[in-house]
């Protein structure tokens, strides 16, 4: 099998699978919400929860970019371009 071509497929399968963590870090908030309103005292989850929704907010954010950019560079990947 060609270099070219397995390297593509591993590209693909890596831009894939962080489009579904970006997905993943975005819908589990509200969730994650539940669990630290029930976990925490008032005080402490007013203190954990704007750090804790920034850091997932920004993380699933960026992910998607980073995840787009990857699927994008397969097509050149597969066609041997360098600037892929």
């Amino acid at each position: 099998m060609n270099k070219l071509l397995i390297s593509a497929r591993i590209l693909w399968a890596e831009g894939v699978l962080l489009l579904l963590v970006a997905a993943i870090h975005l819908l589990v908030i509200p969730e994650l919400r539940r669990v630290l309103i029930r976990e925490l005292t008032p005080d402490d989850f007013k203190l954990v929860w704007s750090p804790f929704l920034l850091n997932h907010a920004v993380v699933g954010i960026l992910l998607v970019p980073v995840g787009l950019s990857t699927l994008y560079c397969v097509s050149g990947v597969r066609a041997g371009e360098r600037w892929a």
